[in-house]
């Protein structure tokens, strides 16, 4: 097709949101994490959750490795674990060791990691259909961590997604890339862009860069043609995941102690499992599990508050076969007017008298 676009396909998102490598080299990390998650998402046929992978593991656990290793580094990828087991440090020295204790309960596993040279644009399109999301090496010209070169600039400029970036280059060998990419898609355009059309990519420069931390470049350019791709497989009979979807709790905006109010409570399963769900108030009180319940299904609670008081509300889930998330979402209550925020999804405003 002249479009394919893995962010917007037949009105879905298959691709996780853009993230930040910040003041480190760990481009390739955030490209194969980046690519990795949304396949996940496509073998899954799971658009509406994000998994959230960790870079620092590959750059601690397996990098590391492979610098004492005659092995080829992309041989070593066999998968990755939760982001909360191993958060991103921006630093390639950390110790393996400060993965959390529990991290092979999160080891999400690679089926294979695959590099291959002397392609064409026609089989790297081929590939992006096929596979999903892929890697690609780019060269940026006066790159840096601290500025991110002319390119840098520009994204920080440019945020319509109808624009793209154009610098054709000398045709330098794969040695000399310095920046790492992940394509999405592409849209030909032969009768108004120079080469013919653009690639659809992902950056790892935050999602204040580009639009939401996604460009446009121009094919050929910044040598993206340059004939080293880079796609990672995954087979999803070789995990299941807790429900880790993002979940949604809506209720009263105003609240009064001794009263018992109704809350509505959402999430998703990405295997589409049925749900059971356990709610903690934050009065050292907590339910049961509850359910079970459908993916995705609107789950109805009720709760009354004894006194006045500043409480913390939690939820957890887990899906028939026993498989256990951590708390999701978390919110302080307060006894005047507050806002809730919690990193995986929204709560209502509540006041309680």
């Amino acid at each position: 097709p002249i479009y394919w676009n893995w962010r917007d396909l037949n009105g879905k998102d298959w691709t996780t949101p853009a993230k930040n490598q910040r003041r480190c080299s760990s481009c390739i990390f955030f490209g194969i994490v980046g690519a990795f998650e949304s396949i996940i998402k496509i073998k899954e046929g799971c658009a509406n959750f994000n998994p959230d992978l960790s870079e620092q593991y590959l750059m601690s656990c397996v990098y590391m490795q492979y610098l004492f290793s005659t092995i080829p580094f992309y041989e070593k990828i066999n998968g990755t674990i939760f982001e909360s087991c191993f958060p991103y440090r921006a630093k390639f020295f950390i110790p393996c060791s400060e993965k959390s204790s529990d991290w092979k309960k999160y080891f999400v596993p690679s089926s294979s990691f695959y590099v291959i040279s002397g392609v064409t644009r026609e089989i790297i399109k081929n590939k992006i259909i096929e596979h999903g999301p892929i890697v690609i090496p780019i060269y940026v010209p006066g790159w840096s961590i601290f500025s991110n070169g002319l390119l840098g600039i520009w994204g920080r400029i440019h945020h319509d997604p109808d624009e793209y970036y154009s610098r054709e280059l000398p045709k330098f060998p794969f040695r000399y890339s310095n920046h790492w990419i992940i394509l999405v898609g592409w849209k030909d355009d032969l009768e108004n862009i120079k080469n013919g059309g653009y690639w659809i990519c992902k950056n790892s420069w935050g999602t204040s860069w580009g639009y939401d931390g996604f460009f446009n470049l121009e094919y050929g350019s910044l040598n993206s043609d340059s004939g080293y791709i880079g796609w990672i497989e995954y087979n999803p009979d070789d995990f299941n995941w807790p429900p880790i979807g993002n979940p949604t709790l809506n209720g009263p905006t105003e609240m009064e102690a001794n009263v018992e109010y109704e809350f509505n409570f959402s999430s998703i399963d990405p295997e589409e499992d049925l749900v059971y769900y356990k709610f903690y108030w934050g009065d050292g009180t907590e339910s049961n599990w509850l359910g079970p319940f459908e993916s995705g299904g609107i789950v109805t609670i009720t709760h009354t508050w004894q006194k006045k008081g500043r409480y913390k509300i939690k939820v957890k889930a887990k899906d028939e076969n026993g498989y256990e998330s951590d708390w999701m979402a978390e919110s302080k209550i307060e006894l005047k007017n507050f806002q809730i925020f919690n990193n995986l999804g929204r709560f209502s405003a509540l006041t309680l008298h």
